[in-house]
């Protein structure tokens, strides 16, 4: 009898464990990158796409283990949380809103703001990008249930080259630091980014819209719904991107090293320095909504506040 109960409390606990993990999740984000190992700097296996419904076989931290399609065959790897929606299962890993925004320091990019004399390094915070079905003309028509459908992988992708899609960038509310003048200056260095042409970017000031009590709004474009997996050059992106830019002046102080200057003191509000392309060339659909290249600079924002 003693015995038999050995048995039965490890496998209850196993039970109780397995009843807790999440046994399929949805992708979340426009293009995601599955993963030899729970780290962002793992190789990347694989990529699944938006709405892609994958097993989950365990839970390792911010990353679950799925079983992801290569061709006919399945692969296990490692898709972090914060761009999969729990389908199945009891996680509490589920999303119901957005995740509490971990500063990141993103390899080769450094921002700062000075303002009344004081320098404040802004963190980074990651975006997501999701759709939206049919053509949103501006930021203030996003609805707070479409960003919401959107958010948790349960947006129907309508299907043909001709039917539009806006896909948004969307980020995390974050404890963003407060500046201490209208009119502060900043500095951006990107010299040392990882696959881009640094010379073909620039950094900007974007307002954030809030979307909920969750969300800020960073940018959006439309293009075909199949236009995430296009292999094709056909996104004129800095011509294309619509979002709330503020009039700045920018002047190089060195290879990728930037001050950028206010024309006008800022209202009060929430915003960002981002990176952007400074010339009208075409990138890959694939690419700008991916994570890497040309996705990684529309992949972060450094939010700030002005009181």
């Amino acid at each position: 009898m003693i015995q038999r109960s050995r048995l039965v409390v490890p496998l209850l606990i196993t039970l109780s464990l397995w009843a807790t993990q999440a046994t399929s999740v949805r992708v979340t984000v426009a293009r995601a990158n599955v993963r030899e190992s729970a780290s962002e700097s793992a190789t990347v296996l694989t990529q699944v796409r938006y709405g892609d419904v994958l097993e989950v076989r365990g839970e390792e931290g911010d990353w679950y283990k799925v079983a992801a399609p290569v061709g006919a065959m399945r692969i296990e790897g490692y898709l972090s949380k914060r761009v999969a929606a729990v389908v199945s299962g009891n996680s509490a890993n589920a999303n119901a809103g957005a995740p509490a925004p971990v500063p990141i320091k993103v390899p080769g990019i450094a921002m700062a703001a000075d303002a009344g004399g004081k320098t404040t390094w802004l963190q980074a915070v990651a975006t997501r990008v999701v759709p939206m079905p049919g053509a949103v003309n501006a930021l203030a028509d996003v609805t707070a249930d479409g960003l919401a459908a959107a958010l948790a992988g349960r947006t129907a992708l309508p299907s043909g080259t001709s039917a539009e899609v806006s896909w948004l960038w969307v980020a995390p509310r974050a404890a963003s630091p407060v500046l201490a003048a209208r009119a502060p200056t900043f500095f951006a260095s990107y010299r040392d980014a990882a696959g881009v042409t640094t010379a073909d970017l620039t950094p900007a000031i974007v307002r954030l819209p809030r979307a909920g009590s969750d969300w800020s709004l960073v940018g959006m474009t439309r293009r075909p719904a199949d236009a995430a997996n296009s292999a094709d050059a056909d996104w004129t992106i800095s011509v294309e991107l619509r979002d709330e830019r503020v009039k700045t002046t920018v002047r190089a102080t060195g290879a990728s090293v930037m001050d950028v200057r206010l024309s006008a003191p800022l209202a009060p509000g929430d915003y960002a320095l981002v990176l952007r392309p400074a010339f009208a060339r075409k990138y890959a659909g694939r690419d700008v909504l991916g994570t890497d290249g040309i996705g990684l600079v529309f992949s972060y924002v450094w939010p700030f506040t002005i009181r």
